[in-house]
C-alpha cells in the first residue's frame, strides 16, 4: 500500500518536471519569429512543387510592331499643266492657269485622290511649239505625270498632241483647236473648249440680225482656215452669203491691206478670227478703216485685254463669242446652268476677287475633268483615257454639258454658247445665249446645222 502511495506521488512530480524541461526548450529556440512560423518539432519539407508549364509565347505582341513603325508615306500621283506665261498668248495662259488652280484647289478640299497626295508640275511653254513640244516629253519622262492638261491655243497644243499621243498620255486641253488635229492624234486628247459650237453660234447671231452678206477676216492656220469652210456652208444653211475672205499671219502688225479689200465687197458684218495681240490690232484696224457694221469675233482672248486695247471705235460694233460664264450674274434665274456657273463665279471672286472671265471657266473645266478621271480610274494613263470616254451630263462650269464617248472626245452642243458686247464701262454687257436664237430656227434650219456640227463626230 505504502509503495503504490509513493508511486502516486512522485508520478506528478516527474509529469512537472517533464513540461517545465519542455517549456524551457521551446522558449530558447526562436525568440525572434511568430510561434506559428516554426513548429517545435520541425516536420520533413513536403516534395518541391513540379515546375509549371510554360507560358506559350504571345502572338499579340510579336503582331505589333507593323501597327508601331511609321507607316511608309504615299507616293504622290502626279499631273501636268501646260500654259504660257509669257509670250503672244501669256494672258490666255494666265487666266486659264488660275481658273485650273481653282480646280486643283476645290478637289483637294473634297478629299482629293484619299490617302495618295496630288501633285500638279506646271511648266511654262512660253508661246512657243518647240518648247511645248519639249516640256510634255519631260513631264512624262522624267516627271512620270498621268495625265496632262493645256494648252491654251491651237497653235502650242498641235506639238503637245503629238507626244502625248504617242506615250500614249491622256490629254485634256483648253485650246478649241482640237477639231483641227488628225484623226489619229484625237485618241488621247480631250477638249473642254468647244471651238465649232460657240463660233457657229455667231451665224445663228448674224441671222438673227438681219444680215445677208458678210466677209471674213482669219489667220491662214488650221484654225481660220477650217471656220472659213464652215462659215461658208452654215451660211450657206442660213441664208448668208460669204462675199469676201482674207488671211493675214499671226506675226502680222498691220491687218489694214486686208480690211480695205474686204470693206470694197460692201459687207453686212464682219466676222473676225485669231487670237492674242492680232485680234487687238485686226478689231483696232476694221474700226480705222471705217467698217462701221456689225463685227463679230471668236478666238483667244482676254477681256482685260481687250477692255484696255480696243478703241471706242471698235468696241461700239464688236459681238464676241462667248460661254455662258463670262455673264454669269446675267443670266436669266430659270437657264439650268445659271446654279453651277454662279457657285463657281462666287468661288473665283472669293480667291481672286473678281468675277470669272471664259478662260477662266474654261480652265476650271479641263482641271476638273482631268481630276475627275484620275480619281476615277486611278494612277494608269489608258483607264483615265478610258474612263473620260464615258463622262455623262457633267454640266461645266462654262455652260455646257459635256457627255463624252470613244468617237466624241468634246461631247457638247450649243447649250453653253453667248454673244456678249461691251458696255459703258467696257464690262460684259450679255447680247443673247443661243439656244434662245436656236429655238426660232426653222425645223429644217435645226437638223441641217446639228448635223453639220453636234452630230458630226469630233474624230473626224
Amino acid at each position: 500500500m505504502k509503495n503504490k502511495q509513493k508511486r502516486f506521488i512522485w508520478l506528478p512530480l516527474v509529469l512537472f518536471i517533464v513540461t517545465v524541461l519542455v517549456a524551457a526548450c521551446s522558449s530558447g529556440a526562436a525568440p525572434s519569429a511568430p510561434a506559428a512560423s516554426k513548429p517545435a518539432a520541425e516536420a520533413p519539407k513536403p516534395a518541391a512543387e513540379p515546375p509549371k508549364p510554360a507560358e506559350a509565347p504571345k502572338p499579340a505582341e510579336a503582331a505589333k510592331p507593323a501597327a508601331e513603325a511609321p507607316k511608309a508615306p504615299v507616293a504622290p500621283v502626279k499631273v501636268g499643266l501646260l500654259l504660257s506665261e509669257s509670250g503672244n498668248y501669256a494672258a490666255l495662259g494666265k487666266d486659264i492657269k488660275d481658273g485650273a488652280m481653282l480646280a486643283v484647289e476645290q478637289f483637294k478640299a473634297e478629299g482629293g485622290l484619299g490617302a495618295a497626295p496630288l501633285e500638279v508640275v506646271f511648266y511654262n511653254i512660253e508661246s512657243d511649239q518647240e518648247k511645248a513640244a519639249t516640256l510634255t516629253k519631260r513631264l512624262i519622262e522624267q516627271d512620270k505625270v498621268v495625265a496632262i492638261a493645256g494648252t491654251e491655243t491651237a497653235w502650242d497644243h498641235a506639238p503637245v498632241v503629238e507626244v502625248t499621243t504617242k506615250a500614249k498620255i491622256p490629254n485634256f486641253n483648253a485650246s478649241g483647236g482640237f477639231f483641227t488635229l488628225k484623226p489619229e492624234l484625237q485618241a488621247y486628247s480631250f477638249s473642254v473648249k468647244p471651238a465649232t459650237q460657240t463660233t457657229s453660234a455667231l451665224f445663228f447671231y448674224l441671222k438673227s440680225l438681219g444680215v445677208k452678206k458678210w466677209a471674213y477676216l482669219a489667220t491662214p492656220d488650221p484654225v481660220g482656215n477650217l471656220f472659213g469652210d464652215v462659215g461658208k456652208e452654215l451660211g450657206g444653211i442660213m441664208g448668208l452669203q460669204m462675199v469676201g475672205d482674207e488671211r493675214q499671219p499671226i506675226t502680222d502688225k498691220d491687218m489694214t491691206p486686208s480690211l480695205v479689200k474686204l470693206k470694197a465687197k460692201n459687207p453686212e458684218a464682219l466676222f473676225i478670227m485669231g487670237s492674242g495681240d492680232w485680234a487687238l490690232i485686226a478689231l483696232n484696224n476694221a474700226a480705222q478703216v471705217g467698217l462701221n457694221i456689225p463685227i463679230v469675233y471668236a478666238g483667244g482672248f482676254t477681256w482685260k485685254s481687250f477692255a484696255e486695247g480696243l478703241t471706242p471705235e471698235a468696241v461700239k460694233n464688236l459681238n464676241i463669242t462667248a460661254v455662258k460664264a463670262a455673264a454669269a450674274r446675267q443670266l436669266k434665274d430659270t437657264d439650268p446652268a445659271k446654279p453651277t456657273i454662279i457657285k463657281f463665279a462666287d468661288a473665283f471672286k472669293t480667291k481672286y476677287g473678281k468675277d470669272p472671265e471664259e478662260s477662266h471657266a474654261v480652265g476650271f473645266d479641263m482641271m476638273s475633268m482631268m481630276l475627275k478621271s484620275v480619281k476615277a480610274a486611278g494612277p494608269d494613263p489608258q483607264k483615265i483615257k478610258d474612263y473620260a470616254e464615258t463622262i455623262k451630263g457633267a454640266q461645266g462650269v462654262s455652260g455646257f454639258v459635256f457627255n463624252l464617248s470613244p468617237k466624241d472626245h468634246i461631247g457638247v452642243d450649243w447649250d453653253g454658247a453667248a454673244v456678249l458686247q461691251m458696255d459703258e464701262k467696257r464690262n460684259p454687257k450679255l447680247a443673247t445665249v443661243i439656244p434662245d436664237i436656236i429655238e426660232k430656227l426653222s425645223a429644217e434650219e435645226k437638223a441641217a446645222v446639228k448635223k453639220l456640227t453636234v452630230d458630226k463626230p469630233s474624230i473626224y
